[in-house]
């Protein structure tokens, strides 16, 4: 049984839907991330669930057991805060232990605990230091540790990276995994940021206009977004409008090409898109032609930029359509005007759902 369920979750703002029929569900130990543009409801569906935003259709439920009239101090979540919340008036030992001593826990009990979780995340020698004398890192650090040291059975956690600059969050990011991971707890994330999301979740609910898009690994997410709504929000670009013909191959403004391996075939006059992923393309030399298991594009070069591995490569299709390839920068890289003959694994290819898009 899953430990937490959320069934049906609607919500209004005045004539606004904050949030639409989501549904989703989280096992235990599992790290999810709710992903999404600004406004999008990912952190109204936090306060939901931490008992922080009422009147709201549907139900939140803990292990099977309803919870949605149960005050926030009694679910047993823990959360964090994208400004963390210190007190400053407060050492490091003390903020850690605020949420034990809430929980009259003892002093044996605060003593271990505090002293583990500082352990944990690396601050055992600023037990005293006060939060002034911390930097951005450290002081993200002093939170999670505080919110770790009740053994909540639910982390929730807001933007915590987003005040950071970037070289320090990726680090964070990737130190954050593995401290939730080592302690085992289950944990919601809240970012805008797709690096954050790959980086820390074990599944991405991606959210738009307080809709539900799409709920997967990062992998999958990345290598098989299901509509274009979501195949835009991870930055992909080379995408056609398609539709399907008798034979249920796709006919596109560049050609027809066979629908992908492993992709569930759609009916003849539907109209899904076709995205062409930027990276796998190879330059054709004058005598290879496409196997029956890669497509073929031409286009000409407008622009190439050297990205050290690869050349990001802009280039004109057909009806002046414009895609955006990741090229091999072996063996040399291509010129502005020239005409290229690309060849592309068949799975580049990903059939997009253009009716999921959000109305």
């Amino acid at each position: 049984m899953p430990l937490l369920t959320l069934h049906d979750i609607r919500k209004r703002f005045d004539a606004h839907y904050a949030l639409r029929d989501i549904n989703l569900s989280l096992e235990a130990g599992q790290i999810l991330c709710f992903l999404g543009p600004s406004g999008c409801g990912k952190t109204t569906l936090l306060r939901i669930i931490a008992g922080l935003e009422k009147e709201y259709s549907g139900s939140v439920s803990v292990q099977g057991v309803h919870i949605d009239e149960e005050p926030p101090h009694t679910r047993g979540f823990g959360l964090m805060f994208q400004d963390y919340a210190l007190f400053p008036h407060m050492n490091v030992w003390d903020n850690v232990a605020f949420g034990l001593r809430m929980h009259k826990t003892g002093a044996e009990v605060e003593n271990e605990r505090v002293a583990d979780m500082l352990r944990l995340v690396g601050l055992e020698d600023f037990a005293s230091r006060k939060i002034q004398e911390l930097s951005g890192g450290e002081r993200q650090r002093v939170a999670l540790a505080r919110s770790l040291a009740p053994e909540p059975r639910l982390l929730m956690l807001d933007e915590p990276l987003a005040a950071l600059d970037r070289s320090l969050r990726e680090r964070l990011a990737r130190e954050l995994r593995q401290i939730l991971k080592k302690v085992g707890v289950t944990a919601i994330f809240v970012t805008h940021d797709q690096a954050e999301a790959f980086a820390i979740a074990d599944k991405v609910a991606v959210f738009h206009d307080g809709r539900l898009l799409q709920n997967d690994s990062p992998q999958r997410l990345y290598s098989h977004p299901t509509s274009i709504q979501v195949a835009e929000f991870l930055g992909f670009k080379n995408i056609v409008p398609a539709s399907v013909l008798q034979d249920g191959t796709l006919l596109t403004p560049l050609g027809t090409f066979p629908v992908p391996p492993g992709t569930n075939k759609r009916a003849p006059g539907m109209t899904p898109s076709l995205l062409f992923r930027p990276e796998g393309a190879q330059i054709a030399t004058p005598m290879q032609e496409a196997t029956a298991e890669q497509i073929q594009l031409t286009g000409q070069v407008e622009s190439c930029t050297f990205l050290g591995h690869v050349y990001q490569t802009e280039i004109k299709m057909a009806e002046g359509i414009m895609f955006r390839f990741l090229l091999p920068t072996y063996p040399s890289a291509p010129k502005i005007g020239e005409k290229l003959r690309l060849i592309l694994p068949a799975e580049a290819c990903v059939v997009l759902d253009s009716d999921q898009r959000p109305g």
